[in-house]
């Protein structure tokens, strides 16, 4: 009876994990926690399969949940402009269309980045919102605090907002410096010191600064030395950062009110008054989209422009990520596109600041490498850029990594660039970025097989 007690409880454990990996086949796109999952079924196959089927699946707060969808400002008709097909993708979900009035300026060095954002800075009259996924005690931070408390100072209305993950450490003591210069701060979902790891979804990664409602500086960069600095080093980061004026400017003001209002429960009002216009000159202006991603934007936006950007392509998909851990679908879309002929490349560094990521990474740029497609590796740097090139009709440029968490999890903001001359410097950066690298992916070894199998279990937690 003993032995047949033992043999009932592997079988009914057995039958319980086959079901169970079968509701997360179906699925799979959605499927975050699966290591966790997996795990609590072994240690109590039926009440693990029974708590997997009424909570497993995408992990949604209700408050997440019912969040309402961003309402963007809309161009004028005169500025809007679709043109593209893949612009009309987000503009079916609810997207604003691309809109003609912005100068854009690309950024690509650290120092340029550090000296556009405090220039913003700088240069504000009125409001100055900024929001950063990691905000440390450097010099960039410090610096960052103090030229905020002048400007509230100075009358200006200054508001801050940091992630409450991943600014989890940064002191509360230099966020009230900011509140006592006249200033408001606040952190995105602040975390229990107790539970710090407890609620690792739904982070705000996004990064940027808005002075006055119509100027902007945004993109992968968090505010801090190892990524923007007037004095590079060894060690610094490779990043990238836009600084826009004009309506999408206006737009990712939106995006900060409406993040502001979700935290505090205020009712800040966005700017109002009429976009100015840039230039006069059609070749000083660039078309730009401007797609929030997550809870409060059309629901797996990303999933759906992405990957029907990636179908679509005809000559080229380039992507800059630090972590490639992309959902099946995406990996399928790359590998068909790779099939027909596409020059697909990826570029990411050799060791990123999350080693499980790597390993992870690992079975996509070997399957990939062998369908023909280039593989870029970075051999003595940190790639922190975030960016996607399709032809040389667009390039998707902001926060969102190629992987899980950003098509699925995060907050993120997406920037999408319709104009062939920045389509074209931006791809000449990436060439650039590329004779840097080696090519292929790293030699496989017995770690990086197994560690490869096993981080690819629980990907979607990187």
């Amino acid at each position: 009876m003993f032995y047949f007690s033992i043999y009932f409880a592997m079988l009914v454990g057995a039958l319980c994990t086959i079901v169970a990996l079968t509701a997360m086949r179906r699925r799979e796109k959605h499927n975050v926690g699966k290591f966790g999952w997996l795990l609590l079924l072994l240690l109590t196959p039926p009440i693990g399969l029974i708590l997997f089927l009424i909570f497993g699946g995408k992990k949604v707060s209700a408050e997440h949940a019912n969040r309402e969808t961003i309402v963007l400002p809309k161009p004028d008709e005169s500025d809007a402009e679709v043109e593209s097909s893949i612009a009309e993708i987000a503009t079916i979900r609810g997207i604003p269309k691309p809109s003609r009035n912005n100068r854009l300026n690309v950024l690509t060095t650290p120092k340029s980045m550090h000296d556009s954002l405090f220039a913003l800075i700088e240069s504000a009259e009125r409001r100055l919102f900024v929001h950063t996924f990691i905000l440390i005690d450097d010099d960039v931070g410090n610096r960052l605090i103090d030229r905020l408390c002048e400007k509230a100072r100075a009358g200006v209305e200054v508001r801050l907002m940091v992630d409450g993950f991943g600014s989890f450490l940064f002191s509360d003591d230099l966020l009230d410096k900011v509140s006592d210069a006249g200033g408001h701060v606040t952190r995105f979902k602040p975390l229990s010191k107790f539970a710090r790891f407890a609620y690792l979804n739904f982070r705000n990664h996004r990064k940027f600064a808005i002075a006055d409602g119509n100027r902007a500086f945004l993109g992968g960069t968090n505010f801090v030395e190892y990524e923007m600095t007037p004095e590079p080093d060894d060690d610094t980061w490779i990043d990238y950062g836009m600084a826009i004026e004009g309506t999408a400017a206006r737009q990712v003001e939106a995006v900060f009110v409406s993040d502001w209002n979700f935290t505090t429960g205020e009712e800040v009002k966005r700017t109002t008054d009429t976009v100015p216009q840039v230039s006069d000159s059609a070749d000083d202006r660039s078309t730009l989209q401007v797609i929030p991603v997550g809870p409060d934007g059309p629901p797996e936006i990303l999933d759906d422009l992405w990957l029907t950007a990636i179908n679509r392509a005809k000559d080229r998909v380039w992507i800059v990520t630090p972590y490639f851990v992309p959902p099946p679908m995406a990996m399928r879309s790359l590998a068909m596109a790779t099939r027909r002929g596409v020059d697909v490349r990826i570029i990411y560094p050799n060791e990123s600041d999350m080693g499980l990521a790597d390993y992870a990474r690992r079975d996509y740029v070997v399957d990939l490498d062998n369908l023909g497609a280039k593989l870029h590796l970075l051999p003595d740097r940190m790639v922190h850029a975030k960016l996607l090139l399709i032809d040389r009709e667009v390039a998707y440029a902001g926060s969102a990594n190629f992987d899980l968490r950003s098509f699925f999890l995060n907050y993120e903001l997406v920037v999408g660039i319709f104009n062939q001359s920045k389509v074209d410097e931006i791809a000449n950066w990436i060439e650039t970025l590329t004779k840097r690298c080696v090519d292929g992916p790293v030699k496989d070894t017995l770690k990086r097989k197994f560690l490869g199998v096993m981080t690819r279990i629980f990907a979607e937690e990187l």
